[in-house]
């Protein structure tokens, strides 16, 4: 599933960049038994209390993998946190502007971003990796994978969060009738 940051996600939770307690609530939403892949550039630091809250959520979900992308030195540029999933996305787009390939051998050091997903989802990395450019076979018409919308994560968690005040002030209520009653 890929989840979008669409328009629709833009108008509801605010304009782009979001800061990183928002997208620490989006990983929150996804269950925890799922692989998440990051495909947002967060190589540098952010606000302090965003930085923390990403991290914590970071951790909290386990199955992360963020990306890195690679520098024109060949040096690869890493994300800003102290996380060990990553891998570069750097995509080849043809002169009409379509990406149709990719490279999986650009260094030995750091692995292609959909090698450390499918590594992490499976468990073991793909057998054989071609080297060079390789073109994306796309399995499928566009929009072959399911696609939600941001906004759709990031209301589901805020809704949780108000039924959990609801029943946390209700059982406080039944409580203090319940004291009055003794």
């Amino acid at each position: 599933m890929i989840i979008g940051i669409d328009d629709e996600s833009l108008q509801s939770v605010g304009r782009w960049p979001w800061n990183r307690t928002t997208m620490s609530q989006l990983i929150d939403a996804v269950p925890k038994n799922s692989v998440v892949g990051i495909d947002v550039g967060l190589f540098e630091a952010s606000a302090l209390i965003d930085d923390k809250q990403m991290s914590q959520a970071l951790a909290r979900h386990g199955n992360v993998v963020l990306v890195s992308t690679s520098n024109s030195d060949g040096s690869f540029q890493i994300p800003a946190f102290n996380f060990t999933r990553h891998g570069y996305a750097d995509v080849i787009t043809d002169t009409d502007g379509i990406t149709r390939a990719t490279r999986f051998d650009l260094s030995a050091d750091e692995s292609a971003f959909s090698v450390v997903v499918y590594d992490l989802f499976f468990g073991a990395q793909p057998t054989i990796l071609p080297s060079g450019r390789t073109r994306i076979n796309f399995v499928g018409p566009a929009k072959s994978f399911t696609t939600v919308s941001a906004k759709i994560f990031y209301q589901v968690k805020l809704l949780c969060l108000e039924k959990v005040l609801f029943l946390l002030v209700q059982l406080r209520k039944v409580l203090r009738i319940h004291s009055k009653l003794r």
